[in-house]
């Protein structure tokens, strides 16, 4: 599954829901987010009565590719979002796949892939030009090879479960480490 397929699902499912703009900002953070999308996004927003001239400037399709972004973050401080890092943004996205895959809303193997690429939307050149991926992340490529030669088996999706749920673990106490300090 792609995550282009992923956000038109969740977007489906979210459909008679407020936004949740938390998630949406976390999947502009790490470039899961077209154009056409921010523009929806910024108008749905407005329609949920969040006020802020960028958002009116975008939902009215007065942004390109390249102003968009910056249109997009002045917007999110503008309704007193706080601004995520990238890193942030793969931990909101990555829980919430995890947690739709515990829920059973994404199989096993559909849940795998799009961590896989959350994995891929946030690595890094380090100084010896190494590309890297955050450390809390790493577990998920050992599973990228089953995804791709499409060899699932009962043992693998029981893995990957397990992994989903150890992966919320952390982040849980991660943020829970954060509220105290």
């Amino acid at each position: 599954m792609t995550y282009h397929e992923y956000l038109r699902k969740y977007r489906a499912d979210m459909q008679d829901t407020p936004i949740n703009i938390e998630l949406e900002h976390a999947y502009w953070r790490i470039g899961w987010l077209r154009l056409e999308r921010i523009e929806e996004l910024a108008t749905q927003m407005m329609e949920e009565s969040y006020d802020d001239p960028s958002l009116v400037k975008i939902a009215a399709g007065l942004a390109d590719s390249n102003s968009v972004d910056k249109l997009f973050e002045r917007a999110m401080e503008g309704i007193g979002q706080h601004l995520l890092t990238e890193e942030e943004a793969a931990k909101r996205v990555a829980g919430h796949i995890a947690t739709d895959i515990l829920t059973r809303a994404l199989s096993p193997e559909d849940g795998a892939s799009l961590l896989i690429q959350v994995r891929q939307s946030i690595q890094y050149i380090d100084s010896n030009n190494f590309v890297q991926f955050p450390d809390w992340l790493d577990g998920w490529c050992y599973w990228e090879d089953a995804i791709e030669d499409h060899v699932i088996t009962d043992k693998i999706r029981l893995g990957i479960v397990e992994d989903a749920r150890q992966l919320i673990e952390e982040l849980d106490k991660e943020f829970q480490d954060n509220k105290t300090s």
